[in-house]
């Protein structure tokens, strides 16, 4: 959370109980003592070093673009415009379309490379099928825009005006969400014409700032 803007790795410790952690293991030296009462040799063991731990408790993202824009149209009543953030497009799929790619999808276990949506042709649904919030600042890195998003809980808010009641506003609403590829910061840039009989906007605009992950 799942943004962002909106990243850095940290290193986990390898040691599996507490009782290594902290050890000097760069050499071990023990105490022989003989029955003629000799004084004890130091003997050296062969060393020993702690392999450092490449597994990143942190996903690790690339900047793939910052601050381009994505539109979205208000759909027809039988589907919705959908963006796709990696390809830096929107298009709009039919029910059916929708459909058969979510079939299409669970088979080969891959997730569809649609990032963000606006449907309902009276209501203007806005928002997405993966984890997605509104934050109340732009994120300092593309893991805090990630975890935003994974704890959001967020589900379609409508943007007529009678249901929006200012949750997304343009030129102030900024979203992080969870992507096909990564992560990305939204920033709501304006609205079109009221459009639909409940007067949702007839478009939206996003700034966008995507982040790949690996």
């Amino acid at each position: 959370m799942t943004l962002t803007g909106c990243g850095g790795t940290t290193i986990e410790n390898n040691c599996s109980t507490g009782a290594d952690c902290g050890r000097d293991h760069r050499g071990s030296t023990q105490s022989h003592a003989t029955d003629q009462g000799k004084v004890a040799v130091p003997s050296t063991g062969p060393s020993t070093s702690v392999a450092p731990d490449k597994s990143p408790t942190q996903a690790a993202y690339s900047l793939v673009y910052e601050g381009k824009q994505v539109g979205l149209s208000l759909p027809d009543c039988a589907g919705g415009w959908y963006a796709d953030f990696e390809e830096r497009t929107s298009k709009f799929y039919s029910d059916d379309d929708l459909s058969n790619m979510e079939s299409q999808a669970a088979n080969t276990g891959q997730q569809l490379p649609l990032d963000f949506y606006y449907r309902n042709c009276a209501w203007g649904g806005f928002g997405s099928q993966n984890p997605w919030s509104i934050v109340s600042e732009e994120p300092a890195s593309p893991t805090d825009c990630a975890d935003a998003a994974k704890s959001g809980g967020m589900d379609t808010i409508s943007l007529a005006p009678v249901k929006n009641e200012g949750r997304v506003k343009p030129g102030a609403t900024l979203i992080c969400t969870i992507t096909d590829a990564g992560v990305a910061f939204l920033k709501v840039k304006e609205f079109g014409p009221e459009a639909s009989s409940m007067r949702a906007p007839a478009s939206v605009a996003l700034d966008v700032t995507l982040w790949k992950q690996g």
